[in-house]
Order: structure tokens, then sequence, then C-alpha cells
């Protein structure tokens, strides 16, 4: 399969990583399974050809939105592959869906489920488009519109967030809720609202994505030094982890990652991904006061 990104104009750029899209063939029913990790992020997907499928034969919609996760997913290519997604931020989904997102946690709802009519109908715009670049811009209007209906990005969940990024996971909820001038209660009811995972479990997901860049491109692995680097107690705790987030020990996930995986946790996406949340921390140092 061949994947390619593509960055959101400046506009968008706070709340969306990338526009992506995945093309390829493969005879149905024989494609290769790619095992998809938690890694902090929503999507927005369309099926422009050939959908996925479970290994229990399950098919995925042709659109839908898959929200937080806390587990691997499987899934295979049923025939032709052309696919395009939206990633958003993590914690930024809430900008342009007015639901708490932790109805989407684990699960994936279709667009006119998330948006009724006019999910309905960016699916059936994405499907038409004669090209790449007239579909993202089609899809840069309509997120352009559910952001001007969904409610305010909340600013101190936001700024957790970025420490969660800044910090690559090895930050307390204490020293969360202390910063964001909330109780432990309260800042963890506004992330089930807002980005669908705990400020615990974002921290968990966000440290154990930092393993696929302290491993680097090379693949070179000694988990002894990887476990200190990213934080963790030691090898067995990071060896846990990765039985609770890809479902399998770290030597089995990377023997068996697939292309589409292995994009998702690239070292130079990872890079970008965390300092992002450095320099978004760095800028808001003296303006977090006022904004709260």
């Amino acid at each position: 399969m061949q994947y390619e990104e593509r960055r959101p104009p400046p506009d968008l750029a706070g709340e969306i990583e990338c526009f992506w899209l995945v093309t390829g063939h493969g005879d149905e029913g024989k494609g290769t399974p790619e095992r998809i990790v938690p890694d902090g992020c929503v999507e927005l997907i369309v099926h422009l050809a050939d959908p996925f499928a479970r290994p229990d034969g399950e098919v995925q919609p042709r659109g839908f939105v898959v929200g937080e996760m806390t587990r691997p997913i499987v899934v295979a290519p049923t025939g032709a592959v052309r696919t395009l997604g939206v990633r958003f931020r993590p914690g930024q989904a809430s900008c342009f869906i007015g639901m708490p997102l932790a109805e989407l946690t684990d699960r994936a709802a279709t667009l006119e489920e998330i948006w009724e009519s006019a999910g309905g109908a960016l699916e059936l715009e994405l499907r038409n488009a004669p090209d790449q670049p007239r579909r993202i811009a089609a899809a840069e209007r309509f997120l352009r519109r559910r952001r001007s209906l969904a409610p305010a990005a909340d600013p101190r969940v936001a700024w957790a967030v970025r420490q969660i990024l800044r910090n690559r996971g090895n930050i307390t909820v204490e020293e969360l809720a202390r910063g964001s001038d909330l109780s432990v209660r309260q800042l963890e009811r506004r992330f089930r609202a807002r980005v669908g995972l705990s400020p615990k479990l974002l921290c968990r997901v966000v440290r154990f994505q930092s393993v696929f860049h302290a491993i680097g491109s090379d693949g070179t692995t000694g988990w002894a030094r990887v476990a200190l680097e990213c934080g963790y107690f030691d090898q067995a705790h990071l060896i846990r982890d990765f039985r609770d987030f890809a479902g399998e020990a770290p030597t089995a996930f990377l023997a068996g990652e697939g292309e589409l995986s292995r994009r998702f946790t690239s070292p130079a996406r990872l890079s970008a991904l965390f300092e992002e949340g450095e320099a978004m921390s760095a800028s808001s140092k003296t303006a977090r006061g006022s904004s709260f």
C-alpha cells in the first residue's frame, strides 16, 4: 500500500495533524492484516473504494469517525484500497463534534451518527470528487463549518493535553490538575467530555507511543534502555503496556507490523507530535493565566 500525507491549512493546523490517503490493491479476503494501536488521536475515515474488515468478518462503514482507542484493532483490505483520513490532534476532535467524546471511545460511529445528514452529504461529496485536492478541499470546508457549530475549545483541557505531549506522558494527574487550576475530579470529568480518555490513560498512551520514537527508524532495540528513556519503571512495565495497547509483546508486534501501522508509529510522525506539544506549551506560558 502507498501512504501519503498532506498538512492542513494554517487556520485548521491547531486542531488537525494531517489529511492522509492510502491506496493499493488486494485480492478480496486476502489483504495483509494491519494492527493499529492507540495513539491519542481521533480519526475521520472515508473508504473511497473497498472498505477494510476485521478478522471476524465485520466490515467497516464506508465513512466513520473512530474515537480514542484503549486497545488495538486489526483490519485488512477486502479489495481495492483508496482511503482518506483526517487525523485530529489529541484533545481537538471536540472542536468539530458536538457530543461527549467518551461516547466514542473504542468504537466507530458513522458520519451520519455524528453529523446527521451533513455527515452523509460529506461522505457522498468525497466519494464523488474527481481527485485528491478537491476531496481535501471539500473536507476542509466541512470541518470549518462544523467547528463554527461545535463548542469552543476548553483552554484548561488543551493546556493539560499539551503538557502530556510535551512530557511524553511522564507527568502526574495531580500536576496537571494544579497547573490547570482544577481539582483532579474536575479535570477527569472535562477530559472524558473533550478528549474521551482520562488524563492518566492519555498519559499512558502517549508514553507508549514514545517507545516507537525511542526505538528509531532503524528498529534497533535495547528494551531496558528504551524503558528507562521513556519513563517506565523497568522493562516488565513497558511490556505490560505493550500487551495492553498492542495486544502482544514488543518484539512480536514489531516483527509483524504492517506498512500502515508502521507509518502511524514512525519516528518522524511522533517527533512532530511531541514537538507540537513543546512548542504550544512554550507559547502559552504567558497567556495561560488570562485564558483560563
